[in-house]
């Protein structure tokens, strides 16, 4: 398969033909008129001119929208490359970083809980100890 991106606009093959073709009708209808070979060589020169010029315009024109596919497929290929990694991000990234979050904030949780428990159970002991010297048990 060809690689569309350098392939050759099928306008310019049809743009050559036609030149080719369009030259040798005029070559053949000098010799038909039955000019003289001067007139005839003149006629192949300047339809030489001619067809060099367009020729030559083709190849620009050609290479200015190779130049413009070439660009056009390179920046489809980085919009892929932004949409994949859009597509991770909200896929992959963003819920495992969820995920984490919901992890840490259930430690901390577990530690503010595990550490206020023993707080109050010291506190509570506190108490009963001041209780107790109040009371006159100990």
């Amino acid at each position: 398969r060809r690689n569309r991106v350098n392939a050759q606009l099928d306008e310019q093959q049809a743009l050559r033909d036609n030149l080719f073709t369009q030259q040798q009708n005029q070559i053949d209808m000098a010799q038909k008129s039955g000019g003289s070979i001067e007139d005839m060589l003149a006629l192949g020169a300047s339809s030489d001119a001619s067809m060099n010029n367009a020729l030559i315009n083709a190849q620009s024109q050609g290479a200015a929208q190779r130049a413009q596919r070439l660009n056009e497929f390179s920046q489809a290929g980085m919009n892929l490359a932004q949409a994949k990694d859009q597509a991770f991000k909200i896929n992959e990234l963003d819920p495992a970083n969820m995920r984490i979050k919901g992890t840490l904030a259930n430690d901390s949780m577990s530690r503010e809980m595990a550490f206020g428990g023993v707080n109050q159970m010291g506190a509570g002991l506190a108490n009963m100890g001041t209780t107790a010297v109040q009371t006159g048990v100990i």
